[in-house]
């Protein structure tokens, strides 16, 4: 079984790294602008509910388990999206909200499981965790040997139009 679904979950409200992890979590949430107003409309319900459980206020059964709590961290990231302009919301304004609340959440399952506290300290835990954190994107990274950059300069050049590249030079005066 799972170490935060059998045992460490129901923990996690006498753990004060596991609450301090939530505490994170739920004020991020709060900064996304339900307290400033930003957003139109009430703070959700799920927001408050997060909260108390985080400061320990909320009932021990408000989450029964990590998926109930992150069901309605996912509600209240909906709620966020959708108020910066749901289906309209940019690639980077929905990544702005998402990117951070899974980040978030991955730090809450580490912090859990005793075992991966321990895995997180030698070489290969801190390679998984730097992993975890990179961010897709849809860029391209285009590796060229220095013989051929003339020759690449010039053929874009000639069929694309300058306009929508951008294109650095080293201080030799060559692109790169």
């Amino acid at each position: 079984p799972v170490f935060w679904d059998s045992r460490g979950w129901p923990l996690l409200r006498t753990n004060p790294a596991g609450l301090q992890q939530l505490l994170k979590l739920t004020n991020f949430l709060r900064r996304l602008g339900f307290e400033r107003g930003w957003a139109s409309g009430p703070e959700p319900p799920q927001l408050r509910r997060l909260a108390a459980f985080a400061n320990r206020q909320g009932a021990p059964g408000d989450y029964p388990t990590i998926e109930a709590f992150e069901t309605d961290v996912e509600a209240v990231v909906r709620v966020a999206v959708e108020r910066r302009g749901g289906a309209r919301a940019s690639i980077e304004q929905v990544r702005a909200v998402r990117e951070p609340v899974r980040l978030h959440l991955l730090a809450v399952r580490e912090g859990l499981d005793p075992r991966q506290r321990g895995f997180n300290k030698t070489a290969l835990g801190k390679r998984v965790q730097m992993e975890r954190r990179l961010i897709g994107t849809s860029a391209t990274l285009i590796i060229v040997p220095s013989s051929l950059l003339e020759h690449w300069h010039e053929q874009l050049c000639r069929h694309v139009d300058p306009a929508v590249l951008q294109l650095r030079r080293g201080g030799d005066g060559r692109p790169h």
